[in-house]
């Protein structure tokens, strides 16, 4: 379970670098984020902040995966 959390966080950061990268870019016109603020996340001293970033992300990993797998088969 521990490390299906980090593989899907690690695509849901990915995921959301990618479409931050194309807003800035696009959009914005702002400076793109490296990979390792989006994992990071924003700063907060709220621990549920915290969680919930690292949830979304996950959550975000979990339909990106199951999308791929509903398309291959």
């Amino acid at each position: 379970m521990f490390y299906g959390s980090i593989i899907f966080r690690f695509i849901g950061v990915l995921i959301r670098w990618v479409f931050e990268g194309i807003i800035f870019k696009l959009v914005r016109k702002g400076k793109i984020k490296s990979f390792k603020e989006v994992w990071n996340g924003p700063y907060s001293d709220d621990l549920a902040n915290n969680a919930s970033y690292e949830m979304s992300n996950i959550i975000i990993g979990i339909i990106v995966f199951l999308v791929i797998a509903f398309l291959s088969v």
